[in-house]
This record gives C-alpha cells, structure tokens and sequence, in this order.
C-alpha cells in the first residue's frame, strides 16, 4: 500500500485545499504516480468523528486521519489517535512537551 502521509486539507491554518480537489488531481495522475490513499495531518487538532467514507468510494483512495501538532522540539505528526491520546493531550496547545 502506498500513501501520502502528509497533507493539510482546508481545515490546517496552512492549506486552502478541500480533500475532494487533492483527490481529483492524485486520480488523474494515478497512472504516473500510483497512490492507494492519503492520511490528512490537521495541524493542531483531530475529530475522531470526521467521515471521508463518501469521498473515498467516489473516488477509489483510502482516507486516513492523523494530526501534526507542535512541541519543544517542533512539529511532529501523531498517527493512530484515540479517545486516550486525545483525553491526555490538548493537540491545540501550541508547545506539547515532547
């Protein structure tokens, strides 16, 4: 499986991109650079209730969310998030100890 494991969408302070114009153009250069999914990493935040699973049979990718947040040591991306991590940690405050 190969997946981009970085990219903002529209909700990151830094993208003005929607997820739907991502996938758009990574099918039409499927041939050229072979992608099964990509993993959105919003900066400083995770809504364990987003739901992509429209745009994923529309378009054929798997869609995958994690979150880039910042520490003492700068960012750094967290996949796998859970209730627990988010419980224990405030992904919006902007210096998370490392």
């Amino acid at each position: 499986m190969i997946l981009d494991l970085h990219l903002h969408s529209e909700l990151s302070d830094d993208s003005r991109a929607p997820v739907e114009a991502y996938l758009k153009v990574l099918q039409r250069k499927r041939a050229e650079r072979p992608l099964d999914g990509i993993v959105l990493t919003e900066h400083r935040q995770f809504d364990l209730g987003r739901d992509y699973r429209a745009l994923e049979d529309r378009y054929g990718f798997l869609i995958l969310n994690a979150a880039e947040v910042e520490t003492d040591y700068g960012h750094v991306l967290v996949y796998g998030v859970n209730p627990d991590i988010l419980a224990r940690f405030d992904f919006t405050d902007v210096r998370l100890p490392a």
